[in-house]
């Protein structure tokens, strides 16, 4: 195994073990010991790939949400799809969620979402290119500014405990971006 393939499955089974270990106790009160005993490693190794329980977290995150790399990939996919996927994934996956938002914070969670939905959104405009007749000019504007209100509602969400279900806000999603994304661009001249 070379070393980059044994670093990630090292760090995989930490991250495997600290999901485990938040089912039994919060976030707060695991330590690395508890990490580094589980998994049978030195606490050496966990300090060689992580500086703290957080920093964990948030690598743990964007492993999480790799599996979006692979439908941003495939051309058969389609916004919807991956939007989808994404929530569908969240809802899954409530309680590792809840524990990394409120153990990595705002600012942390909503750079690691930003490329992603950043990625999903420029697909949409990309697609949609012909209804829309959004100015080059207006490109990367409008695609930052749906993901940070993507990301900022995704992280209220998850933040505020899932009260929504995971198809009231794939819908409330659809909404915005088929009304939003879909319309032609006209400018008023006056």
């Amino acid at each position: 195994m070379s070393h980059a393939n044994k670093a990630v499955f090292t760090k995989q089974a930490m991250y495997h073990t600290l999901k485990k270990l938040i089912t039994t106790k919060p976030i707060n009160k695991i330590t690395i010991k508890d990490i580094t005993d589980t998994c049978g490693l030195n606490r050496q190794t966990f300090y060689y790939h992580f500086k703290d329980i957080y920093d964990l977290l948030e690598w743990s995150f964007r492993e999480e949400f790799h599996f979006i790399d692979n439908y941003l990939q495939d051309p058969n996919q389609t916004w919807d799809e991956i939007l989808t996927g994404a929530v569908m994934y969240i809802s899954q996956n409530k309680y590792i969620c809840q524990c990394i938002v409120s153990g990595v914070g705002r600012d942390q969670l909503i750079l690691s979402l930003h490329n992603t939905i950043y990625e999903i959104i420029r697909k949409i405009i990309l697609h949609t290119r012909g209804l829309n007749q959004i100015p080059d000019q207006y490109l990367d504007f409008t695609a930052r500014f749906y993901t940070y209100a993507i990301s900022n509602y995704i992280f209220d969400w998850i933040k505020n405990g899932m009260l929504e279900p995971p198809e009231q806000v794939i819908e409330n999603f659809r909404f915005v971006i088929n009304h939003g994304l879909n319309t032609r661009y006209n400018r008023s001249t006056e």
